[in-house]
């Protein structure tokens, strides 16, 4: 069993959620979803990549059992907080779908 760093577990976190927040604001009142979506998008493979490292940092390094059980929680919450994220990126799809006109336009300003 591997066992994160408490550290990485709250950055990543922290990373996660600020990311979700962000872009549950963007879809609220965006004026360039596309633009938007693809920043949220950018942000979760950083944060994916941030976690790849975190797992092989643990896989290096002996098991703490006590911080087992934290491990075990993150890695949970983290399939749950995934599940947001494709249902705001699905969202964010979804504006772009209703709103071509404004999305086709902002990209092709920018």
């Amino acid at each position: 069993m591997i066992s994160i760093r408490p550290t990485a577990i709250a950055h990543i976190s922290q990373l996660l959620a600020t990311a979700m927040d962000d872009a549950e604001t963007a879809l609220h009142g965006s004026m360039d979803p596309l633009r938007d979506m693809a920043l949220f998008r950018h942000r979760l493979h950083a944060i994916n990549s941030y976690m790849m490292d975190a797992v092989k940092a643990a896989k290096n390094r002996p098991s703490d059992e006590a911080n087992m059980y934290m491990t075990i929680e993150f890695l949970h919450e983290m399939q749950t907080k995934l599940a947001q994220a494709e249902a705001i990126e699905h969202q964010f799809t979804q504006l772009v779908e209703t709103r071509p006109h404004t999305a086709l336009l902002s990209a092709l300003a920018t």
